[in-house]
């Protein structure tokens, strides 16, 4: 598996210890998130949102999780 968002997806293993039990507070399935941090689905703004705050992650740092590694 080549993950596209491969800091985000350490912060949910680190906090959720899988990805499943992190999909469903999500509101996704688990299917459609590995397919989010593969790159093959966008991510919707609402889910990011929800993603930082399920996560912990501030505002400021969505960048890091979301964006890094994309050309500008």
């Amino acid at each position: 598996m080549q993950l596209k968002y491969i800091k985000l997806y350490s912060k949910i293993k680190r906090t959720y210890k899988a990805i499943y039990k992190f999909a469903k507070p999500l509101g996704i399935s688990s299917t459609a998130l590995y397919s989010k941090l593969n790159g093959n689905t966008p991510w919707k703004q609402s889910e990011m949102e929800l993603c930082c705050t399920l996560l912990g992650i501030d505002k400021n740092e969505i960048g890091e999780y979301f964006f890094s590694g994309e050309v500008q």
